[in-house]
């Protein structure tokens, strides 16, 4: 079995979304970008289209949330739902 090195840390209200990835970066010379960064970039464009199809509306922050976070994890940004429901 495959296991995702990205995780999603999601507010109570639903209203925010905070992207980690839980294992190092490969740091290999070899590599254009490092494969984590393809990784959580795809499940973010599966998470958008998501939104998308069903008409909810955010956008990403860079700020990392003072939130309790995977173990051992780096941050590396948050959707946050716009207010008003399109």
């Amino acid at each position: 079995m495959i296991q995702k090195i990205w995780r999603l840390v999601f507010s109570t209200d639903l209203a925010q979304a905070h992207f980690y990835i839980v294992s190092a970066l490969s740091h290999n010379p070899l590599y254009m970008c490092e494969p984590e960064y393809l990784d959580i970039g795809i499940a973010f464009n599966h998470f958008k289209a998501g939104l998308d199809e069903v008409g909810i509306t955010g956008k990403l922050i860079m700020e990392e949330p003072d939130i309790e976070k995977p173990e051992g994890s780096f941050y590396i940004t948050s959707w946050h739902r716009n207010n008003s429901l399109d």
